[in-house]
C-alpha cells in the first residue's frame, strides 16, 4: 500500500515537472511573434511558423503556418491553408 502511494505520488511530481518546460515554452514563441508591415514585396507564413498582425501594401500574402491577428493587403492577394486568428482583408 506504501509502495502504491509512492509511485502515484512520483508520478505526479513527475507530471508537473514536465509540464513545466512546456508552458515555459508556449509563452516563449508567443513573446516571438511579430508584426509584418511590408510596403511592397511578398510575405510567406511557413507551415510551422508564426506571425502577428500582417500588412501589405503592394504585394502578395501565402499563409500555411499561423497568422495571430489581422491580415491587410492592399493591391495583392491572400492565400491562406493555414490559420488566421484575426480578420482577412484585400482590396
Amino acid at each position: 500500500m506504501a509502495c502504491r502511494r509512492t509511485a502515484l505520488a512520483f508520478a505526479c511530481a513527475l507530471g508537473v515537472v514536465s509540464l513545466g518546460p512546456t508552458a515555459a515554452r508556449a509563452a516563449e514563441a508567443d513573446r516571438l511573434v511579430t508584426d509584418r508591415i511590408v510596403l511592397s514585396g511578398q510575405v510567406d507564413v511557413p507551415r510551422g511558423s508564426q506571425a502577428g498582425e500582417i500588412v501589405v501594401v503592394d504585394g502578395d500574402v501565402a499563409i500555411e503556418g499561423v497568422a495571430r491577428g489581422d491580415v491587410i493587403v492592399l493591391s495583392g492577394d491572400v492565400a491562406v491553408s493555414g490559420h488566421v486568428s484575426g480578420d482577412v482583408i484585400a482590396i
